[in-house]
């Protein structure tokens, strides 16, 4: 009898370990599962976690979704949704000679200086940060709400004109020459850090202030139409030849330092005063819808166009305006000197 019971010790003491391995982790529903189930479950559940959002990313979790760097076994940046989320963006990359096949190698991206993607309904650049040797990005009339160019550091002209931007840093990208975010949403601007820009176009915005002070190459600035803007120093850009500021609340402007301007447009603030006699190389003068008492353009010798209509002049001498072809004026104002014979 007792040889019959150590004989079948052992079969309870197997029954017995298959218990407790079934109570402690061997349930379809455990994360043990995930960890230590067979080599056949933990493929099935590989395969899961790909169909729902390849990678363990989740692409829901933000308006753009979470995207990762997504590459081929070759090291290869794919153009996919991963690292490009906009469908539009994705199809200009694909229709690229170096984006047929799918895929982009470290060499073709160096090679790709300049993206031309105007009016082209996107809505995200996001991924444009993989083009670190862009020098000119051209992504006019869009519907951009953001732009993030920091990793493009050797930018030198940027267009991105009527879009619905923001906000726009670009502080990080020094070597600009050309800015033009004109029509956009931008509240603010600085252009502090990008001493080498030469023209700077920024109207149609939101701005109540503008910087320019450390742009010292700066030859056409455009600020008009913010309808913000209370200040504008130029006194340190005196290689200015286009000036730009109206349809704005400036009370004063002073151009005294500016003696290469040849067009300057001012209307539409709230100047009392104008003095433009250092700016001798004047070609064009709009003033109109200013409280302006009086207008001194005897030293502007090369004007050919003068605009000076709805504001408070009484009189005006335009005698040693020889090249003046056009003049606007209110019919109250008397002209000396006009029309040229």
């Amino acid at each position: 009898m007792k040889k019959f019971i150590f004989s079948l010790l052992p079969i309870f003491m197997v029954a017995a370990l298959c218990m407790c391995l079934t109570s402690c982790g061997g349930g379809d529903d455990g994360d043990d599962d995930i960890i230590g189930g067979s080599p056949q479950q933990q493929q099935q559940q590989q395969q899961q976690q790909q169909q729902q959002g390849g990678n363990g990313l989740d692409y829901d979790a933000t308006p753009e979704g979470v995207y990762g760097e997504d590459r081929d076994e070759a090291g290869n940046l794919k153009i996919s949704k991963i690292n490009f989320p906009d469908d539009n963006f994705r199809n200009y990359l694909n229709s690229l000679t170096s984006g047929t096949d799918g895929v982009l190698t470290d060499a073709e991206i160096s090679n790709i200086k300049v993206i031309y993607i105007e009016n082209k309904n996107i809505n995200s650049l996001k991924g444009i940060e993989y083009f670190t040797a862009l020098t000119e990005l051209h992504c006019d009339d869009n519907k951009l709400t953001s732009l993030n160019i920091s990793q493009n550091t050797l930018l030198t002209k940027l267009w991105c004109k009527s879009n619905m931007i923001l906000s726009l840093d670009v502080s990080k990208n020094t070597a600009l020459t050309m800015l033009y975010c004109y029509d956009n949403q931008l509240t603010s601007l600085d252009v502090s850090k990008n001493t080498a820009l030469k023209k700077l176009s920024c109207p149609s915005n939101r701005l109540s202030s503008l910087d320019v002070s450390k742009n010292t190459a700066l030859t056409w600035l455009e600020c008009s139409y913010n309808g913000k803007i209370t200040s504008l120093d130029v006194t340190n850009n005196t290689l200015l030849e286009f000036l730009d500021c109206s349809h704005n609340k400036l009370p004063s402007l002073d151009v005294s330092k500016n003696t290469v301007l040849s067009i300057l447009s001012c209307s539409n603030n709230l100047l009392t005063s104008l003095i433009v006699s250092n700016n001798t190389k004047l070609t064009e003068l709009h003033c109109y819808s200013n409280r302006l008492i009086s207008l001194d353009v005897s030293n502007n010798t090369a004007l050919k166009k003068l605009f000076c209509t709805d504001n408070l002049l009484t009189s005006l001498d335009v005698t040693k305006n020889t090249a003046l072809t056009t003049l606007e004026c209110d019919p109250s104002v008397t002209v000396t000197g006009w029309p040229k014979q």
